[in-house]
């Protein structure tokens, strides 16, 4: 089954990368031959994801789950709308966590599990894919550690 096709989880696939690593593991790594941003969506294209790519409208209701992998405390946390063109925020953020997993010793369920509404007056090239993501993005202050996953979606 998709995951995206019923709740729809922020998870891709990288390979040669830790998937659930922090961006700063895989700036490490990468050569000189990388030419994506890994702070934009771990470096992703969206031509390696359009088959999940959601039909989304102002209004509609998306599930999300996180798979909590590094519970890294203490952080801040995200969701938002990004212009994967110009590599910027979209309006404010859907949802914002300003104390990302301060409860010990489990995942708060609203950490974990959560919806958000597609917001009224996206810009018309969110109809383009490959212009527009939901990006989840987590920095742990604790160790300095990015995590960030994106959705493509298109409206």
């Amino acid at each position: 089954m998709n995951p995206f096709q019923h709740n729809r989880h922020l998870h891709t696939i990288l390979p040669k990368l830790d998937i659930a690593g922090p961006i700063e593991n895989s700036v490490a790594v990468i050569d000189s031959d990388y030419n994506c941003n890994l702070f934009l969506c771990r470096g992703y294209q969206y031509d390696d994801n359009t088959s999940n790519t959601l039909a989304l409208s102002a209004g509609d209701v998306v599930d999300i789950h996180i798979d909590i992998i590094a519970g890294h405390k203490p952080g801040y946390a995200n969701i938002s709308v990004v212009d994967t063109v110009a590599n910027r925020l979209i309006g404010a953020p859907l949802k914002v966590w300003d104390d990302f997993l301060s409860s010990d010793p489990d995942v708060p369920d609203d950490e974990r599990d959560f919806s958000v509404t597609i917001p009224d007056g996206l810009p018309a090239d969110c109809g383009q894919g490959g212009n527009c993501v939901l990006q989840w993005y987590w920095y742990a202050t604790g160790n300095e550690q990015t995590y960030i996953s994106c959705l493509d979606f298109t409206i």
